[in-house]
C-alpha cells in the first residue's frame, strides 16, 4: 500500500535528504513486484487499463524467502504511520493474490514522466530514480521528455493538484510497453480527505504520480 503521510510531517530541507527521500518513498514502500500499489480506497477513474491480449498471466510468483537477516517491526510509537492508522496485516498469500500488473514480453519498461518544470529543476533526482528503478525492478527504465502540467487537475481553492484526477489524465498517455508509468511533478498534491500526499499509484492502470514539493 502507498502510505499517505500525516499532515504534521516536516518537509525535507537539504538536497541530499530530498534525493534520498524521493527514491525511497517512490520505490521502496509498496511498489514491489513491478507495479504501483493501489491506495486504500477506490479512485475516481473512468478509464481502465487493457490487459495484454497476447500474454497469459503468470500462474504463480516466487515462493516466500526466509526472514533471516531481516528485523521485524516492533510495536508502533506516537508519530508512526501504524500508530495513527490501524490497518490489517498482509501475509504472503494475500500479497500474491493481489498482484495485478505483470511483466510480459510486451510490458517491459519503467517510464518516468517529468511534468512541468521538474525535468530541469530535478534533473539529478530523476536520473537517480531511473537508476534505482533499474536496480530494484530489474527492468529497463527511461526518463521521457517533459509534458506541461495538466492544469485542469488544479483545485484553485486549495492551491493544490488533485492526484487522482492527475493519474486519470496520465493513464491515457501510458505507453503500450509500460510496466509502470509514473509522473513526477514539483507541484503540491492532495486527495480528498488528506491535507497532502507525496504520491498515489493505481496499479490497474499501471500509472501513478509523485510530487517532489515536500
Amino acid at each position: 500500500m502507498v502510505h499517505r503521510p500525516a499532515s504534521n510531517m516536516h518537509p525535507m530541507t537539504t538536497k541530499k535528504k530530498l534525493i534520498r527521500a524521493a527514491a525511497l518513498l517512490l520505490f521502496g514502500a509498496g511498489l514491489g513486484a513491478g507495479l504501483l500499489a493501489l491506495v486504500g480506497r477506490p479512485l475516481r477513474l473512468p478509464v481502465r487499463a487493457k490487459p495484454c491480449r497476447e500474454c497469459a498471466s503468470p500462474t504463480g510468483t516466487p515462493e516466500r524467502e526466509s526472514d533471516d537477516g531481516h528485523e521485524k517491526l516492533g510495536p508502533s510509537k506516537p508519530g508512526d504511520w501504524r500508530h495513527r492508522f490501524h490497518e490489517p496485516a498482509q501475509d504472503f498469500a494475500d500479497y500474491r493474490a493481489t498482484l495485478v500488473n505483470w511483466k510480459c514480453a510486451h510490458r517491459t519498461t519503467f517510464y518516468i514522466q517529468p511534468i512541468g518544470d521538474s525535468a530541469t529543476r530535478y534533473r539529478t533526482v530523476l536520473e537517480r530514480m531511473r537508476l534505482y528503478a533499474i536496480a530494484f525492478f530489474g527492468v529497463p527504465a527511461k526518463v521521457l521528455e517533459p509534458i506541461p502540467m495538466l492544469e485542469e487537475t488544479l483545485d484553485a481553492k486549495r492551491g493544490q493538484y488533485d492526484a487522482d484526477l492527475l493519474i486519470n489524465r496520465l493513464a491515457r498517455r501510458c505507453p503500450e510497453d509500460a510496466l509502470v508509468y509514473i509522473g513526477i511533478t514539483e507541484k503540491d498534491l492532495f486527495v480528498p480527505g488528506l491535507n497532502f500526499v507525496f504520491g498515489v499509484g493505481e496499479r490497474h492502470l499501471r500509472s501513478g504520480v509523485y510530487s517532489l514539493m515536500r
